[in-house]
């Protein structure tokens, strides 16, 4: 949930609702309400600086690491926002999300398959290798795994494949730039 939807403070810990923060401009200052600026705070340095503040809203990377904290203990996010007529969070919010989807990309009979979405790398692999398994079972297999600006994850996936199935031959390499612009 974005800051500007006020609900009651109780509620948050009775219903584990996490607030993404709004910055809040004070002449040069900016705090993140809630985290280094508190309600009080806020109140207090107005009327003793007579400054009316500026917000500004989260980044879509503010977002992204928010919901990858909560990625890691939680199947599902529900994001809460008000209105993109009043707050430009909600499209943050909604750049953060469509970034972050992972898609498992199969090549199926000469053509690009979009297969199936999850929301984190950790699940991604697993599924990948649940797919490679579904398919391949324990026989002996060639590999060839391609990326798109991610060599780290794919090193990464390798090695799991190898761990996991008899790889006869392997290749890693990166997507081509002609594909990865029609996907």
């Amino acid at each position: 949930m974005d800051v500007p939807g006020d609900i009651p403070k109780n509620w948050k810990a009775e219903y584990d609702v996490h607030v993404i923060p709004i910055n809040i401009h004070f002449e040069n200052e900016i705090f993140q309400q809630g985290v280094d600026l508190s309600d009080d705070d806020f109140y207090h340095i107005v009327e003793t600086s007579g400054v009316i503040p500026k917000t500004s809203q989260s980044t879509p990377q503010i977002f992204v690491d928010f919901y990858k904290r909560l990625a890691q203990t939680s199947d599902t996010i529900l994001s809460l926002h008000v209105t993109s007529k009043l707050s430009g969070t909600y499209n943050s919010g909604v750049l953060a999300a469509v970034v972050k989807i992972k898609p498992i990309i199969i090549l199926k009979d000469g053509a690009v398959d979009m297969g199936e979405k999850v929301r984190t790398l950790q699940r991604a692999i697993n599924r990948v290798l649940e797919i490679i398994h579904e398919q391949v079972g324990d026989r002996l297999i060639n590999v060839a795994i391609v990326h798109l600006q991610s060599i780290d994850a794919a090193k990464d996936l390798l090695r799991k494949v190898r761990e996991t199935f008899q790889v006869n031959e392997e290749i890693l390499s990166d997507l081509s730039i002609g594909v990865a612009a029609n996907l």
